[in-house]
Parts: C-alpha cells; sequence; structure tokens
C-alpha cells in the first residue's frame, strides 16, 4: 500500500495465474542454500511478475488458528532472491508457459476503477 502526496491510497493489484507450490519441506528450500551452484541467477533483471506469498511459521499449542498471523507477498530481485523457493523460482523462471502466463496481458477487466 502507497500513499501518495494527495493523500490517496494507492493498492498494488496484480491479477494472472498463480501456482501453488506447497507439500514437503523440500519446497522450503531458500535459494541462499543453491547460490553456490547458481550464482548467475541473482545477475538476473528483477521479474517483479515472479512473486511468492512467505507465510511465516507461528505455533499455538492452545488450539487451532483460524489464520497465519505474518505472511507477506514478496517480488522477485537480488535483495529478496535469498528467501525464494528454490524450486518455486526455477519452475517459474524454466518452465516456458508459466513464464508466457505471466507476461500475457489480462485480457478481461472485472471491476471498476475510480479516482
Amino acid at each position: 500500500m502507497l500513499r501518495g502526496r494527495s493523500g490517496r491510497i494507492s493498492r498494488r493489484c496484480y491479477a494472472g495465474e498463480v501456482f501453488l507450490c506447497s507439500g514437503q519441506s523440500n519446497m522450503e528450500l531458500p535459494m541462499a542454500w543453491v547460490r553456490a551452484d547458481y550464482p548467475q541467477e541473482w545477475d538476473r533483471e528483477p521479474d517483479p511478475l515472479l512473486r511468492q506469498y512467505k507465510v511465516i511459521p507461528d505455533y499455538d499449542f492452545k488450539g487451532p488458528r483460524d489464520d497465519h498471523d505474518r505472511a507477506f507477498w514478496q517480488g522477485c530481485d537480488a535483495d529478496t532472491l535469498d528467501d525464494f523457493s528454490a524450486l518455486a523460482y526455477f519452475f517459474g523462471t524454466q518452465n516456458p508457459s508459466v513464464a508466457e502466463c505471466a507476461r500475457r496481458p489480462v485480457e478481461r477487466f472485472i471491476g471498476r476503477i475510480s479516482d
């Protein structure tokens, strides 16, 4: 969320494909752990459309929780790449059909834009 000089609030809103990478703990293997094998990945151009939703684990031993307390969307650039899931990163960058989906213009608009 960004607040401009006029006091207006603007939000970044993306529409498109979402690919879920979840399951085994190896899905969370961070790019930092494979940096020695793939150093060239940190020299790539930033890809603002490649994003991950990171949930920070938080435990409550008193019972089930309704939602997680800490989570955020994160874009992909050299500063954030260490924290990206390696599997999700390579899936998003090396799979041509995923890359094409992410860059395809939105063909339908649902909603309304107001000043």
